[in-house]
């Protein structure tokens, strides 16, 4: 899904400057930092950075040039390559390959202060036990 939303902002890439890309289950805890975007230029990628480990990067949210969110969005193209290059191939994970994407693709990183929780899995630990209750 994300290869498809990277053709859009290609066949876009002349009409917009920045892109502002997020995942449809986020509720966001906080406004977005408008002042973040005077440190985007062609090669940073913005992203949260709240659930961070190590060598991981939140995945979901992304702002930037689009010339930067098409390569990020674009890494299924990649994607092989990435997996077979990554040292402890035993605890790769998304957020690890999104890393290893901005790496691959030498860019920076913009660690941007939005929060958010994600819908599904919220609405899913507080429903489970209802439903498991009356099964």
């Amino acid at each position: 899904m994300e290869s498809k939303v990277a053709e859009f902002l290609e066949e876009n890439k002349d009409k917009y400057k920045y892109d502002v890309v997020a995942n449809a289950d986020y509720f966001y805890l906080n406004k977005f930092p408008l002042e973040c975007l005077t440190n985007i230029g062609e090669n940073p990628i913005g992203t949260c950075h709240h659930w961070e480990n190590n060598d991981m990067c939140t995945d979901g949210f992304y702002i930037g040039y689009l010339t930067s969110v098409i390569k990020i969005m674009n890494r299924i193209n990649y994607y092989y390559m990435l997996v077979e290059n990554y040292k402890n191939s035993e605890y790769l994970n998304y957020e690890r390959i999104l890393n290893e994407s901005i790496i691959y693709n030498n860019m920076s990183r913009l660690k941007i202060d939005i929060f958010f929780e994600n819908k599904r899995k919220f609405i899913f630990k507080n429903a489970a036990p209802k439903v498991l209750n009356n099964i």
